[in-house]
């Protein structure tokens, strides 16, 4: 039996390379050794070489490697390397003899014929390209007239342009012609000098329309994205002209890109308009387009019909579609008071709304405000909030954590503060055990006490459903039995969510399996978890959490340590335990949890379960107290159902009465 081996060697990017070189500490990227080592491998499937210094001189090393591995190899990402245009053509062109490759991704210096060797030598099998290293117009040439010619059916292009490259006409009119493309990724390479200038609008006018022009053109083109490019009005003109013209556009990203302030309406239209785009990340309005002052104040999923307007600046008017996922992210509250009520009525009222990021200033009232509409809102999920412009957060924490605790659809908080006292983390500790929320992220600027890891460490022991924290501040306090409780309770819940997701895929049939599923089925962390480890989509997982849920309802009183015969049934009028069917008994046990039963010490006596009887259909209480032996157990619930529930077979079960042997 063959063996295949996947490579895959990384170094940290430049910002660690670039503190190493200041502190004084020399990196280690690996020696030639190593590359002659590689040569001996003849079974790779994929090579990844990414910040590991392939040089010229261990170029030809790289691409004997290649050679050996041509019949297996499949995947192949080199970038980020010190590897020049002459080394380039030595790996490029032993790419050749690869004949069942699939997707390459090369971001190092190559000339124009190594370019026409990635086009045109490639076989039949390249699906996906990703060529991060444009630096020159005679490359973009050079590949424009490769792809117009090649037969190669390419489903996934990526491409990074520098700002030197002013025609990109024909790269694009050669890209559309490939009948089989399915994604399209374009960047600019803009340095930071460039992207302030007033005049680097300038090299993007024709990139844009040369994208929006693929966008008409092509058939099955299902995903657009394009980063750091600047968008004038006859730029968004012609995106709203493709987005119009195009079928087949699924989602749309427009990440990092400057628009003039009165563009953005006529794509937002536009995306209103477009019968099959089902998400799109748009970017948010510039105050003032030559000084790139941002204000992300909008950020979009499509997911539906409808439109939604919100009048973010003077003048301006964004359209998003109602019935979808809405993400909004308000950078600053410094609106109007007009701008400010709309917005807030958009929270307050907005069935789609599932993310909310919000930096909230030094005005008060507004904060009020806007914590009501987040209390009014029933649909948000996500919630992050910055308070780094506020010196003590106390105050404004607890507001917010009354506004959230009460949510019953929240599922992740995300916090940023320049300072967290113990009262903040008693609020947060608060909002922990009170909730259902499965991840918490905090982000301190200042150094913290052990007095706030142990607040929040008691509030992390009573969850049951976080098991995802994240803690950053500026000095971590000396290790004690308070950081170790806050991370233990986190390894807990996630060994409970383990054990969960095993009695929901029939692999644990365990008591204590079974309480965790029964404790955590209605929480928001195991629905995904079980749509993970089973490789099945929505609906599947869906099922195997009904069917365990149908598991527990029958074996309930198994699971919980009741041993039928050892029941002794009160004598009376009453309806005998004994004489009740299974579907009685699982009626029963639906207003039960497993974890209600604990073990404790009762005397001799009458023990009873009464359920209420049906009052003409109206909704009632269902009062279940039920002191079950093997051992002694103790089971003490209230609920509020309709009596319809508990009804089987045309019978309500009305008393039922029986001691313990």
């Amino acid at each position: 039996m063959a063996v295949k081996y996947v490579i895959k060697l990384t170094r940290q990017g430049a910002e660690e390379q670039s503190c190493n070189r200041r502190s004084g500490e020399r990196s280690s990227p690996p020696g030639i050794r190593f590359y002659e080592a590689l040569v001996h491998f003849r079974a790779l499937e994929a090579l990844s070489l990414t910040c590991s210094s392939v040089t010229d001189n261990v170029a030809h090393y790289v691409a004997e490697v290649i050679n050996r591995s041509a019949p297996t190899l499949r995947r192949v990402v080199i970038e980020r390397n010190f590897t020049s245009a002459r080394g380039s053509d030595c790996i490029l062109r032993s790419l050749s003899s690869c004949e069942r490759l699939t997707s390459l991704t090369y971001g190092d210096d190559m000339n124009p014929a190594g370019i026409r060797m990635v086009a045109q030598e490639m076989t039949g099998s390249l699906r996906k390209l990703a060529l991060l290293c444009l630096e020159e117009q005679a490359q973009v040439d050079t590949l424009a007239s490769a792809l117009s010619t090649s037969m190669t059916p390419l489903e996934e292009v990526s491409l990074s342009l520098s700002a030197k490259i002013l025609d990109t006409t024909a790269l694009f009119s050669g890209v559309a012609t490939n009948g089989n493309l399915r994604r399209l990724c374009v960047q600019r390479t803009v340095t930071r000098r460039q992207w302030f200038q007033v005049g680097a609008m300038e090299y993007s006018t024709p990139l844009v329309a040369s994208v929006a022009s693929v966008i008409s053109r092509s058939r099955c083109l299902r995903e657009v994205t394009l980063r750091h490019v600047c968008v004038d009005c006859q730029g968004s003109v012609a995106l709203a002209a493709a987005l119009t013209a195009n079928k087949s556009l699924v989602r749309l990203e427009l990440k990092d890109c400057s628009f003039a302030s009165v563009c953005p309406t006529q794509l937002y239209k536009a995306v209103h308009g477009d019968p099959t785009l089902r998400a799109a990340v748009l970017p948010g309005l510039y105050e003032r387009f030559d000084t790139r002052i941002t204000v992300p104040a909008f950020l979009c999923h499509v997911a539906g019909p409808g439109r939604l307007s919100l009048s973010l600046s003077a003048g301006d008017l964004v359209h998003a579609p109602l019935g979808c996922d809405l993400h909004l992210q308000l950078g600053h509250m410094d609106f109007s008071a007009s701008e400010a009520s709309g917005i807030l009525a958009v929270i307050a009222g907005s069935h789609s709304l599932l993310h909310l990021g919000v930096e909230l200033g030094h005005d008060r009232r507004k904060a009020e405000l806007l914590l009501d509409a987040v209390r009014t809102n029933q649909s948000i999920k996500s919630f992050a909030l910055l308070l780094t412009s506020w010196p003590r957060s106390d105050g404004v924490l607890a507001d917010c954590v009354d506004s959230l605790v009460a949510s019953t659809t929240l599922e992740e908080v995300a916090l940023t503060m320049t300072a967290l006292e113990v009262s903040s983390a008693e609020s947060l500790a608060r909002l922990v055990s009170n909730s259902r929320i499965k991840k918490l992220s905090v982000s301190v600027y200042s150094a913290v006490d052990d007095a706030v890891l142990e607040a929040l460490a008691r509030g992390m022991g009573e969850s049951k459903f976080v098991v995802e924290f994240q803690f950053a501040c500026g000095c971590w306090p000396p290790l004690s039995r308070s950081t170790h409780r806050l991370f233990d309770a986190v390894e807990r819940n996630m060994g409970l969510l383990n054990r969960a997701a095993g009695f929901a895929l029939g692999t644990a049939t365990d008591v204590a399996s079974a309480t965790a599923f029964d404790a955590l089925c209605d929480g928001p962390a195991l629905f995904p978890h079980v749509e993970r480890l089973s490789s099945q989509r929505e609906h599947g997982a869906a099922q195997l959490l009904a069917r365990a849920k149908c598991r527990i309802a029958g074996d309930f009183f198994v699971l919980a340590g009741v041993v039928r015969e050892r029941i002794v049934c009160h004598p009376g009028p009453a309806t005998q335990f004994d004489s009740l069917n299974s579907d009685c008994l699982a009626a029963i046990a639906r207003w039960l949890k497993l974890d209600d039963v604990r073990r404790g010490r009762i005397g001799s006596g009458d023990v009873h379960l009464a359920i209420s009887p049906r009052q003409n259909g109206v909704n009632h209480r269902v009062v279940a107290l039920l002191f079950i032996a093997a051992e002694v157990f103790i089971v003490k619930k209230i609920y509020q159902s309709n009596a319809n529930d508990v009804e089987t077979n045309a019978h309500v079960v009305q008393d039922v009465q029986f001691i313990v042997s």
